[in-house]
């Protein structure tokens, strides 16, 4: 692990301690960039994974991601965080895939996101596949595989899609 990696680590400590968003996004921003360590990423990448909702769950501006980790990292960052101006969460999801699909890197990035995720969000209270989840993912599955298919995290990822829809 390199010093850039700790880094980042140290960095998300304190604002993703305390976000509004329900889910615990401290814990899901270790366990994408954890995931992203198991499958040999370049740091660049892990890095991002470890620093992919900052933007959209802190009040941490860009600029100083940039001056702390880099223009790569940063677009890497944005291209993997929801425009907040578009309301419905399905247009939402096909905007930043959409911005994604043309990135492998992003697209590596996101493909974690969605397999931490997958284990909180898969499934409504009553234990039944949640399907507006499902599509999201089989939709990213679709547009992604052009560029990632032959990725390790790729195949991960329709992995576990497969066991959610069985």
């Amino acid at each position: 692990m390199t010093n850039k990696i700790d880094k980042a680590k140290a960095f998300i400590q304190g604002p993703l301690s305390n976000t509004t968003n329900p889910k615990p996004v401290l814990k899901h921003s270790l366990n994408v960039g954890q995931i992203l360590e198991k499958y040999k990423y370049s740091d660049e990448i892990i890095i991002a994974g470890y620093l992919h909702d900052i933007i959209e769950d802190t009040n941490i501006q860009p600029e100083l991601i940039q001056k702390k980790f880099g223009k790569k990292i940063l677009k890497l960052i944005e291209l993997n965080t929801f425009d907040i101006s578009i309301e419905n969460k399905i247009d939402s999801y096909e905007e930043l895939f959409s911005r994604c699909k043309d990135n492998k890197l992003a697209l590596i990035v996101k493909s974690a996101d969605l397999l931490d995720n997958s284990y909180y969000c898969c499934f409504n209270k009553d234990n039944k596949p949640n399907e507006w989840w499902i599509e999201k993912l089989r939709y990213f599955l679709e547009i992604s595989k052009a560029k990632i298919k032959n990725e390790l995290i790729y195949k991960v990822l329709t992995n576990r899609y497969n066991e959610v829809i069985k």
